[in-house]
């Protein structure tokens, strides 16, 4: 499989293909765009791996300690308490004719006597597919089942940012070969249609590097079009149908303009400026890093209830705190143990934000 990080047909990247078959032929070639999201997910995936590899002396950064904690309980809620092969960033590949179509690394493959169990770290702060309808379960599914001759796969998505937890059994082995050939030789044709969206247009290299025509079109449309509406009065006329392309429309252009102005900020770091645009050095905020320390300062004006009454706390923090002075302490045997003990002892003390609302996009 040689040293090619990432296959063009891999796993993660079927749904773009499969959404917009040109992005095949848009991203030839073209190298990788990080976001700090993307750093961010990637660090989160390296400790988790490492922590179920076995190496006990990573130390996970607090504002991780949480996530990390609940990823570690999916796994083992998981796997059960049966025997059992788990391999971890295991790389899976898939064959037809003799011939690879694609390969791609999974989270965690837990293998079984009558299955094949695939788990994928979501870290976003969006939800994913359903696993019964997300072609990059399915296709982890087919090359787990094909390695390891099993005839059912369990995939499992598990992002604990968000609390999505998406499972479903694939069971069809030809049925999803031939799904998944079909959206690899779409792509093959020379004249594979070039279909922006939100979602594929997401993490696409094209996109990112403002390479792809028809995101280029559909932002001078865009544009064209915002300059001709009067904001409310136009706005409030358009039909349904109209009000959602205009977002579609939207979304793309926002997006691509965020990629354009990170480009600007890297030249100007490089050159001082880029045409009439340069950086600027604002305030990046104020923070007190030692609380005590604070608290002294300001004993003599505030007593401890004014000055609690100004602070914040994260709940989260609290509670790992909390558990890991218990479990050192020998109190418990577990984090988990302190972290249910801290739920009980504040039950009454904490409670639920008001619920948010949010635009998601149904079927």
């Amino acid at each position: 499989m040689g040293a090619e990080a990432h296959h063009p047909f891999g796993p993660s990247s079927l749904k773009r293909r499969e959404l917009c078959p040109g992005s095949f032929r848009m991203e030839k070639d073209l190298p990788s765009v990080d976001t700090e999201e993307s750093k961010s997910g990637t660090n989160l995936h390296e400790i988790i791996a490492k922590i179920l590899s076995g190496d006990d002396t990573l130390v996970v950064p607090m504002e991780d300690a949480e996530l990390v904690r609940m990823m570690e309980d999916k796994f083992y809620e998981i796997r059960g308490a049966e025997p059992c092969d788990f391999f971890i960033e295991k790389e899976l590949s898939f064959s037809y004719c003799g011939i690879v179509q694609y390969f791609g690394k999974a989270d965690v493959v837990i293998v079984s006597d009558d299955r094949v169990v695939i788990v994928d770290w979501k870290t976003g702060h969006r939800p994913v597919e359903e696993a019964s309808d997300n072609i990059q379960g399915a296709a982890y599914a087919l090359a787990a089942m094909q390695e390891f001759k099993k005839e059912l796969a369990d995939v499992h998505f598990y992002n604990p940012r968000i609390k999505q937890d998406s499972f479903h059994t694939f069971t069809n082995r030809n049925a999803l070969a031939s799904y998944i050939m079909r959206v690899i030789s779409s792509c093959m044709k020379g004249n594979a249609p070039i279909i922006p969206g939100e979602e594929q247009c997401r993490y696409c290299k094209a996109a990112a590097h403002g390479t792809c025509p028809m995101l280029a079109k559909t932002a001078e449309i865009t544009a064209t079009r915002a300059e001709e509406l009067i904001p409310l009065k136009s706005l409030s006329a358009l039909t349904v149908d109209e009000l959602c392309e205009l977002k579609r429309r939207c979304d793309l252009v926002a997006k691509l303009g965020e990629r354009v102005d990170n480009r600007i900020k890297a030249v100007c770091e490089e050159s001082g400026s880029c045409g009439r645009w340069r950086l600027k050095e604002v305030s990046g905020g104020k923070e007190i890093k030692d609380i005590n320390a604070v608290f002294s300062a300001v004993s003599g004006v505030l007593d401890a209830p004014k000055f609690l009454e100004a602070c914040s706390v994260s709940v989260s923090k609290l509670k790992g705190a909390y558990a890991t002075v218990l479990k050192e302490s020998g109190a418990f045997q577990t984090k988990k143990e302190g972290e249910a003990q801290f739920m009980s002892t504040l039950s009454e003390l904490i409670f639920e934000k008001p619920p948010k609302k949010q635009l998601v996009e149904g079927k």
